[in-house]
């Protein structure tokens, strides 16, 4: 294996395909990157954890076809490191020679043998096109609520529902959102991080293949630097019915300006990021008050004007920097806070637009 590549582009390519590629391996051979030169002018670059598999094709100078597995964290680190604009690359006597006008460099690299097979289906057709500023507003609003817990499989990811909604929750809260371009999949849940790879292209349209026989996607994106294949399994198991948490009508309806609040917010999160976040809330007429305190550093209190037509006060106790997380995404000059009791959902979403809402659960704090 033989070719010439720009410095540039070669460290683009092995820096985005190598996100893929596990920091602790199950399987040692899933360290490497798969380099595949072919004449005249095609280098293919890829990684797979198994769930997700990652490949860039770039247009460069090959003047002898081979392949060959390199660690990809290691080969990051050397790129990025050599001066010059352009690097001859070279397989020889097991070793991968990469050499500039004033540095050769040699690594050890592996056989192909244990390496996985990735299948792309390249001549097969593609079942829609995603701009990628739709995936970037679609984890905009809902990749907050995902959860991190690996226990639940099924809530690490985010759901694409039938009626073109899509939603994410860990169990505490649940983000709905409705994007500007309703999605081919129905009923499906995709990993949160072949989401956020495939928005990390901004420039053209995004061909997706839904293969929901094997419950896999494959994507291809054709940034400049080169053509992006991306493809993921769907993760299996049902996701919750968020419909049946939310609940129908509620006893307070507020109405409070979103920069108001979110300024008293940020105050009081000073001192209840120093207890676990906790955040009590005191509802009575046409004021709200936020409170928190920590044993170490204090109290504090902030109060704002609301819109309610309950006189009957209410007290209740939350997540303070999920409210945060909520509130955030909302672009728009209002707020609309909706409540029933101190331990039941709370409903928040914008006054205007109606393609969002969250829901967040109380802290009960008599348990």
């Amino acid at each position: 294996m033989k070719f010439v590549v720009d410095k540039n582009s070669f460290l683009w390519a092995i820096d985005k395909v190598n996100r893929v590629v596990p920091t602790h391996p199950k399987i040692p051979v899933l360290a490497n990157l798969h380099l595949v030169a072919q004449k005249p002018a095609t280098l293919a670059i890829e990684a797979t954890d198994l769930e997700v598999g990652s490949k860039i094709e770039l247009k460069t100078k090959v003047t002898e076809d081979g392949e060959c597995l390199i660690n990809g964290r290691f080969l990051v680190e050397a790129i990025r490191e050599l001066r010059g604009e352009s690097i001859t690359v070279t397989v020889e006597k097991g070793g991968l020679l990469i050499t500039t006008p004033e540095t050769t460099l040699k690594i050890n690299i592996t056989t192909k043998d244990e390496y996985p097979v990735i299948t792309w289906g390249e001549k097969e057709e593609w079942n829609e096109e995603i701009e990628p500023s739709v995936l970037e507003e679609i984890l905009r609003m809902t990749s907050f609520s995902v959860s991190k817990d690996e226990i639940r499989p099924i809530l690490t990811g985010i759901f694409f529902s039938s009626s073109g909604e899509v939603a994410a929750t860990d169990g505490i809260r649940l983000s709905v959102f409705r994007p500007s371009q309703k999605i081919g999949l129905e009923n499906a849940v995709v990993p949160l991080g072949f989401l956020q790879q495939l928005a990390s292209i901004k420039e053209g349209k995004i061909k997706i293949r839904y293969d929901l026989k094997k419950k896999r996607i494959i994507a291809l994106a054709q940034p400049t630097e080169g053509n992006y294949w991306l493809q993921t399994q769907l993760i299996e198991g049902n996701f919750p019915n968020y419909k049946e948490i939310v609940p129908q009508e509620f006893a307070y309806n507020l109405v409070v300006n979103k920069t108001l609040f979110e300024q008293q917010l940020r105050t009081v999160m000073v001192v209840a990021k120093n207890n676990g976040n906790l955040l009590k809330l005191n509802i009575k007429g046409k004021k709200m008050t936020l409170l928190a305190e920590s044993s170490a550093f204090g109290s504090v209190k902030g109060e704002v004007e609301v819109e309610n037509d309950q006189e009957k006060e209410l007290v209740l106790a939350l997540n303070g920097k999920f409210l945060q997380e909520a509130i955030g995404v909302i672009d728009e000059e209002y707020l609309a806070i909706k409540l029933n009791t101190a331990t039941s959902p709370i409903m928040i979403r914008g006054v205007e637009k109606d393609n969002y809402y969250h829901i967040l659960m109380p802290i009960n704090l008599q348990e």
